[in-house]
């Protein structure tokens, strides 16, 4: 059974499967759901329509579930097993009334004081770093890893496999496998690390590389006509070809030349 603080305010009928711990001074709502195993921390906040998986832990004074900032919509959050909230971070609830709520995968780490806006999508695996601002409706992809003060802008996709540097600033769709760094972004390259940790072999890394020069370094070409000359390619491999169709869904939109 749970076990939940004397001190902490648990609203019926809230659901609290088997051993879920709940610690002093923890509001939860009457919407809210909790897998076996999740502990939530004391000072942690949940309401609204909320959803969290099992062996999760939301550390002291996390907000999750709040409507947005003015207070038109929320409440409706989906959180995926394994996942870790740390200290002072903030997720916003979607539309309950539109059906979009903001939704994070499994096995992911959001940092202290980081921003989940409404609507976001967080895939799995993925590491937001301290502070990070995730704004209404925003795409973070399977596996990404955002370092800390990273911002990504209303509506934007941040690419699988992806690493943002500290205090990037994404504010158009960013391409999967990249290292983005800078404010507003550049692409610096493949995300090799990440890549390797994955166990992504050394050969497709390579072809990533050689795509990535074609796109980013070695032609003047127009973006649009060496994604069209990739795409035309029959024999790219699984990564490559999703690199390629990302950068067509968004008629190129995410893979500019780079400034001088």
């Amino acid at each position: 059974m749970p076990i939940v603080s004397p001190h902490a305010v648990v609203e019926c009928p809230a659901n609290l499967a088997e051993g879920v711990v709940v610690g002093p001074f923890a509001h939860i709502g009457p919407d809210v759901h909790i897998g076996a195993g999740t502990r939530v921390e004391g000072n942690v906040t949940l309401v609204g329509d909320v959803r969290i998986g099992a062996a999760c832990h939301i550390y002291p004074f996390a907000v999750v579930g709040h409507a947005d900032e003015d207070g038109r919509s929320g409440g409706q959050v989906r959180v995926g097993d394994r996942c870790n909230i740390r200290e002072h971070a903030v997720i916003r609830g979607g539309d309950v009334a539109a059906g979009k709520p903001t939704a994070l995968g499994t096995d992911n780490l959001v940092m202290t004081g980081c921003y989940i806006g409404e609507h976001v999508q967080v895939g799995c695996n993925t590491v937001l770093g301290n502070y990070s601002q995730l704004e209404s409706g925003a795409v973070i992809e399977d596996r990404v890893w955002a370092a800390a003060f990273t911002g990504v802008s209303a509506g934007v996709t941040v690419g699988r496999y992806s690493f943002t540097s500290g205090y990037a600033g994404i504010h158009r769709d960013a391409p999967p496998y990249a290292v983005l760094q800078g404010f507003p972004f550049r692409v610096r390259g493949v995300n090799t690390l990440n890549l390797r940790r994955w166990q992504i072999d050394e050969e497709q890394i390579n072809r990533l590389k050689a795509v990535f020069r074609d796109l980013y370094e070695d032609t003047d070409a127009p973006v649009r006509s060496v994604l069209h000359a990739l795409a035309a390619r029959t024999d790219l491999d699984e990564h490559e070809r999703y690199l390629v169709s990302y950068l067509m869904e968004r008629n190129g939109n995410a893979a500019p030349a780079q400034e001088a």
